[in-house]
């Protein structure tokens, strides 16, 4: 069944209603020129885009609504007029289908920023009680930080108040220094002057005690002589002598008169020890002289190489053989032939 024109104002009117009360945040309110045309109050406050194109949806609603009411208002016009106007509000309608999704689609997108803006809200009073915590901290730090600065200045005008003190002593200390240096200086020069003045000083300790060693030996050497002249003048005084040796008929050694002739010839020596001792052989006039002559020069010779080999030093010694030519007596008796069968040592002193 076909539909009156104003049926179909007066249900797109109630579309349009409905549209409205569809809007979260929107109520609505009667005009005193109009109590049955509804209009549309925002009560909420959203941000300036959001706010902006709900006006701009809340006019284009108001629009329309206003659109039907001059619809309702006007006169009924010819049958000509109603297919015309059908179509308009088939199009009113289409098009208030669309502003009805754009409108919904724009109440999700507000719902879905209103709990992002409460999370955010949540967010930024958390961001500021740490924020103020974190200023606390920051103001405790600031005023312990201030402290310490205090303290470290103090400490730090005490160092330099130190420091200038020890640069002063340091100053003191370089200007002591120096002039201990220029003394050390002329010490040195004094310590060279010193060190030549003791090595000529030593060279002429060492001639010294070279010219001393040197009359300390011949001081010893001219004593030696003295005691030497003094027992060889005591020597020439009063000369010493060793007993000579006897022997038997045509014997050739007396071993007990030998070690008897080496003591004695040892104690001249320590006495007189440039003395010489010259061995003499002889014998008795029974034999040949050739025989006897022999038989003396081995006798002394054997005398000689016993005292040689017993440590009478050999430049010490001579020997010689007189035969029966110098006998001590006269041979003519047997008593006195024993008397002339003899070996003599002669200690030879050194002239004067």
């Amino acid at each position: 069944m076909a539909k009156s024109k104003p049926q179909l104002l007066y249900f797109s009117k109630i579309y349009l209603f409905t549209i409205s009360s569809s809007l979260s945040g929107i109520v609505f309110s009667a005009a005193d020129d109009a109590p049955d045309r509804p209009r549309i109050v925002n009560t909420e406050a959203p941000d300036a885009p959001a706010k902006k194109e709900i006006s701009e949806l809340r006019a284009a609603v108001n629009e329309l609504s206003a659109l039907v009411d001059q619809r309702l208002a006007a006169d009924i016009q010819p049958d000509r007029r109603i297919q015309q106007i059908e179509r308009e509000n088939r199009q009113l309608e289409t098009e208030l289908k669309l502003a009805l999704e754009q409108l919904e689609k724009r109440e999700r997108d507000l719902n879905e920023y209103s709990v992002l803006t409460r999370d955010l809200a949540a967010e930024l009073e958390n961001l500021e009680f740490s924020l103020d915590s974190r200023v606390a901290v920051l103001s405790r730090e600031r005023d312990e930080l201030t402290a310490t600065l205090a303290s470290e200045r103090e400490v730090f005008e005490e160092m330099r108040t130190r420091w200038n003190r020890e640069r002063e002593e340091m100053t003191r200390l370089k200007g002591l220094l120096e002039s201990q240096e220029a003394l050390l200086r002329k010490q040195d020069v004094l310590v060279s002057d010193g060190a030549k003045l003791l090595d000529q000083t030593r060279a002429q300790l060492v001639e010294e005690n070279v010219l001393r060693q040197n009359l300390e030996h011949q001081c010893h050497g001219l004593r030696q002589q003295k005691e030497l002249l003094v027992t060889e003048l005591d020597l020439l005084r009063n000369p010493p002598s060793i007993s000579p040796v006897f022997f038997t008929r045509n014997a050739a050694q007396a071993d007990a008169e030998n070690a008897r002739v080496l003591a004695e010839a040892e104690a001249i020596l320590e006495r007189a020890p440039r003395a010489t001792f010259h061995i003499v052989g002889h014998t008795c006039d029974l034999g040949s002289e050739e025989d006897n002559l022999t038989l003396s020069k081995f006798r002394a010779r054997l005398l000689a190489d016993y005292l040689g080999e017993n440590g009478v030093p050999g430049e010490k010694i001579s020997f010689a053989g007189q035969g029966e030519t110098e006998p001590a007596v006269a041979n003519n008796s047997e008593e006195s032939r024993a008397k002339n069968r003899r070996t003599e040592i002669l200690v030879v002193l050194p002239a004067q």
